[in-house]
């Protein structure tokens, strides 16, 4: 099968989620369909990391979108009733490019990563087509809205989560498959429950065990350029390390992650280690005792969580994130939702070796069971062979 991917960030290096799931579904995919990439992005890629793609991808198509014209789309739409999100891509030069980029390649499917890429398939017809939502994005911005301490932020974030909502069911009809990363996410977009969706949930690459020797007592590993990271590695910095101090004046900490703000550098101390981008990030993960995500807000499945579990990594995070992972709370993963609740586990893990080596293989064990990438891809790739209800998508 021909199969036309449209995404809206080339999927290397593996610095995000969205790129993280594109990247091994594309490996996957490639075994079985002759693939076409067309990457619509704000900067022009490394062309070691286009060159590691080509790999196993031979038609790759990059096109970047300018500066001005993404600050035009967002004032030309802001005060229309498309999705800010949708709108910073939505160039119509660009758009006319990528039709007609799908009328020379002459797709048998068309395969597209989240609904800010919908605009560059609207009037494509007799192709069937597949989205990957991936996140429950009117969700996100919801929350965002409600975390936002200034008048004008919670305003937008609440007109971008209305707008997001009436989007995602609004286009609905437009593909044939939906996929979504977790059985919560799917639940909060089925709204009325006209709408369905298939769950293709990450995967998660197990290393081989190795024996390990951790520096830092606990660690928050991610990409710090996303905000509800940067909330998280607040209110472990500021709020939860207080308390831990208090009693445990020695504790080391490692924050580690690509895109740190000025402001999170600041954090550097003594017992505060803060480092950027690093090429392996399991070499971060095994530096750690204990994996700390104070995450409670942002929807998905968040991949440092089981990235830390697969690394043999003790994890504490909020009820929120581990209502996407659902491994059990107390014996593969502890769940904490306050400072206190967050202290009194990190102290328990630290004092009782015993506890956080249970705690540890029984995640370890959990990964492996449930976050397959092959799994998951397998049942992404059975959506694209289905034949077709509908003829043709109507416009």
């Amino acid at each position: 099968m021909k199969l036309l991917v449209l995404s809206s960030r080339f999927p290397y290096p593996l610095l995000k989620g969205d790129k993280l799931r594109l990247y091994h579904q594309l490996y996957y995919l490639a075994q079985y369909h002759d693939i076409s990439l067309v990457s619509v992005v704000t900067k022009m890629p490394d062309s070691r990391d286009i060159d590691h793609l080509s790999t196993f991808i031979s038609d790759i198509r990059i096109i970047t979108l300018p500066k001005w014209r993404r600050f035009l789309n967002i004032t030309t739409h802001l005060f229309r009733n498309t999705p800010l999100q949708v709108a910073y891509f939505h160039s119509p030069h660009t758009i006319g490019h990528v039709q007609k980029l799908i009328d020379s390649i002459k797709p048998d499917h068309i395969y597209i990563q989240l609904i800010r890429m919908i605009p560059y398939i609207e009037g494509i017809k007799e192709i069937p087509m597949t989205l990957d939502y991936m996140d429950a994005f009117s969700l996100g911005a919801s929350r965002r809205a409600d975390e936002s301490k200034a008048f004008w932020s919670k305003c937008i974030w609440r007109m971008e989560s209305k707008r997001l909502g009436k989007y995602e069911k609004d286009k609905y009809p437009l593909f044939e498959n939906h996929t979504i990363i977790s059985e919560r996410d799917k639940n909060l977009l089925i709204g009325d429950g006209n709408r369905s969706f298939t769950i293709i949930s990450n995967g998660i690459e197990v290393p081989t065990p190795v024996d390990l020797i951790s520096d830092y007592d606990i660690g928050f590993l991610g990409n710090l350029g996303y905000y509800p990271n940067q909330v998280a590695v607040d209110y472990l910095v500021n709020k939860i390390l207080p308390r831990l101090k208090a009693k445990k004046q020695d504790i080391k900490v490692l924050i580690c992650g690509t895109s740190p703000s000025s402001r999170i550098r600041n954090y550097a101390s003594e017992s505060i280690h803060i480092v950027g981008y690093i090429d392996h990030i399991l070499e971060a993960y095994r530096d750690v005792k204990i994996l700390v995500a104070p995450i409670f807000q942002g929807s998905g499945m968040q991949n440092k969580i089981l990235e830390a579990m697969a690394a043999r990594v003790a994890c504490i995070t909020t009820s929120n994130v581990n209502a996407s992972i659902q491994a059990l709370p107390q014996k593969q993963i502890m769940i904490a939702d306050t400072v206190d609740e967050f202290c009194r586990a990190i102290e328990l893990l630290l004092q009782n070796e015993k506890k956080r080596k249970q705690l540890v293989e029984e995640a370890y064990l959990f990964v492996q069971k449930h976050y397959d990438w092959n799994i998951s891809n397998k049942k992404l790739n059975a959506l694209f062979s289905r034949k077709s209800q509908n003829s043709t998508n109507v416009i």
